[in-house]
């Protein structure tokens, strides 16, 4: 008896109501022909004792929407395959040969595993079984044939493609918010003012906030929608903000827009007409300022690690072992983010007891660290939403810092006084030694001569060094004044590093970030934040996802995915800040 094994595949739902191609049709063909080896078989062998046919189906494999390209790797061929090892298949039947697909080398893989296994294929429409050696030389040549057909259909494609954005006109792809598609034209857009409003709005939202979750959580309370009638989110916006079609200018190959070896291409239309304006160039390149200041701050997509700061160095440590966390990088090496950079705070003390606790915890990791870009940016959540909505905090670091300097001061200004003293001292003792010498003889007395000269030349250089020393020091209160600062200093400061910290250099703002914070803990389930007010704060870790980190207004900062931190924020109820925490806590 041989065991039999269907294969049925359509590429996509417009291909299966094709009376031809239709899963049905392709049944029926199958069927039709298993009945005919049954026949041929009994007109040459006769009918078997127990009158059961020789060929049987034992399964049909059916691959619904499989492009040809991936058909050999679908689901569906895996568990064909096992069938066959297990000895369930003998013989895999199609109507035509590219219900395979059409890659010769795929195929060529799978036709020998068939042959491993004492397997055969059969192809309806060619007549070709690969039980002979004529049928196996002919699959391949149609195999090589079905590939370059293939690879002649993907040419023809790009070239209609090209043909139609070099004429000025789209060729498939979404069609943009804010668009429709121009009915009597092929190709081109016509505006929907109703969402070309909105677009304005979103534009002029972003440029005012400077983030994608604001913005779309204004339009959300609106009640604005997508095409698809859901509601906007940061990522998406992001997608919006960065469509040159607002400004009439069309676009090939958008992926590759940032690589420096893609194929992406830009340019403007002769006939603007066709392609109007939704927002101004201006308001289009604003927005584009602020999206490359936020890409630039959080450096995830650099193949340079060098290029993020780390401004928390010096205050972030070990909440199990208090070393501090050094700056660290590596290299994704899988998964669609392969080749992106990992900038993280770690602990590298290899005897931290929380080596054994974090890999306890989360399996593959083997110390306590955290990405860098999260614990930034949640300590800058954290200052804009705690310290800066409390003025007494802003009143007390103030004190704080400049109690420090006021105590320091006094001491400086004790030792710039003893040197004046000394400097005073000289003088007097100068202008003795020039009387005691007016009034010896050197002839009479030349060793008292003698001396007297050698008293005023070491006077002379005692006074010179005291003086540059008093200037030194005179500098250094007059710059140790300088830097008393004051509340609404303090303010304007922080509110400009939380909103665009790109303004400062990194020293500035890693001084800034001490002013307000003396250190900050990073624990296994929260990170504790010891202001230099004396109040201590803490913001809890996600429970399964450490690289996320509690808000204050609720939902998470950062997530394991390596792309722009502000978008698609987790909204959860799994977590919520400790009662013992911040003033105004969340969560119950």
């Amino acid at each position: 008896m041989i065991k039999c094994a269907f294969v049925i595949r359509v590429s996509d739902a417009r291909q299966g109501k094709t009376r031809g191609d239709s899963p049905v049709n392709q049944r029926a063909q199958l069927s039709s022909y298993l009945e005919f080896l049954n026949k041929k078989h009994e007109g040459i062998h006769g009918k078997s004792p127990t009158n059961e046919p020789e060929y049987v189906l034992h399964a049909e494999y059916l691959l619904d929407g499989v492009p040809g390209d991936k058909s050999l790797e679908d689901p569906r061929i895996h568990d064909l395959r096992n069938d066959v090892e297990n000895g369930l298949v003998n013989l895999v039947i199609a109507t035509t040969l590219d219900r395979f697909g059409r890659s010769v080398e795929k195929f060529l893989q799978f036709f020998h595993f068939l042959q491993e296994n004492e397997a055969d294929i059969v192809v309806t429409q060619y007549q070709i079984d690969t039980a002979t050696s004529g049928g196996k030389l002919v699959m391949t040549i149609m195999m090589a044939v079905a590939e370059m057909q293939r690879g002649q259909i993907s040419e023809k494609v790009t070239k209609a493609h090209r043909t139609m954005y070099d004429r000025g006109r789209r060729s498939g792809g979404s069609l943009p918010f804010g668009y429709d598609r121009d009915p009597k034209r092929k190709g081109y857009y016509i505006i929907n003012d109703a969402e070309a409003a909105i677009v304005r709005e979103m534009f002029t939202k972003f440029i005012e906030t400077r983030s994608y979750t604001k913005a779309a959580a204004y339009l959300n309370s609106r009640s604005y929608k997508t095409k698809k009638g859901n509601k906007f989110i940061g990522k998406g916006l992001k997608k919006i903000l960065k469509n040159k079609v607002y400004i009439g200018v069309l676009e090939r190959h958008v992926k590759d827009r940032n690589k420096e070896d893609g194929e992406y291409e830009s340019y403007v239309p002769e006939n603007r007409e066709d392609w109007p304006n939704i927002v101004s160039d201006t308001t289009f390149q604003r927005a584009s300022s602020i999206i490359a200041e936020i890409e630039e701050s959080f450096s995830r997509q650099s193949p340079n690690s060098k290029t993020y700061d780390y401004p928390l160095v010096g205050i972030v440590k070990c909440g199990f072992c208090d070393t501090p966390m050094e700056a660290d990088s590596t290299e994704i090496r899988k998964g669609k983010n392969k080749g992106n950079i990992q900038n993280y705070y770690a602990c590298k003390n290899k005897d931290c007891s929380g080596r054994i606790e974090v890999s306890k915890k989360y399996k593959g990791r083997k110390r306590n660290y955290i990405v860098a870009q999260v614990l930034d940016e949640s300590i800058k959540d954290h200052i804009r939403n705690t310290v800066l909505s409390n003025p007494s905090y802003i009143q007390q670091i103030v004190d704080f810092t400049n109690r420090e300097l006021m105590e320091s001061l006094p001491d400086k200004k004790k030792i710039k006084r003893t040197t004046e003293r000394r400097i005073k001292e000289l003088t007097t003792l100068k202008n003795g030694i020039y009387k005691a010498l007016e009034a010896t003889d050197p002839e009479a007395d030349s060793s008292a001569f003698h001396r007297y000269m050698n008293d005023i030349k070491e006077n002379a250089n005692e006074k010179s060094k005291l003086d540059k020393l008093l200037e030194e020091q005179s500098r250094n209160i007059e710059e140790l004044s300088r830097y008393l600062i004051s509340e609404d200093f303090l303010k304007r400061s922080l509110e400009i590093l939380v909103t665009c910290e790109t303004v400062f250099e990194p020293d500035k703002q890693r001084a800034l970030i001490k002013a307000v914070i003396g250190e900050i803990s990073v624990g296994l389930e929260e990170i504790e934040i010891h202001l230099n007010a004396g109040s201590l704060h803490k913001l809890a870790r996600h429970a399964s996802d450490p690289n996320k980190v509690k808000k204050r207004g609720g939902g998470y900062i950062g997530s394991a995915w390596f792309g722009p931190i502000l978008d698609g924020f987790v909204c959860t109820t799994s977590w919520h800040a400790r009662r013992d925490s911040n003033p105004k806590p969340s969560g119950p």
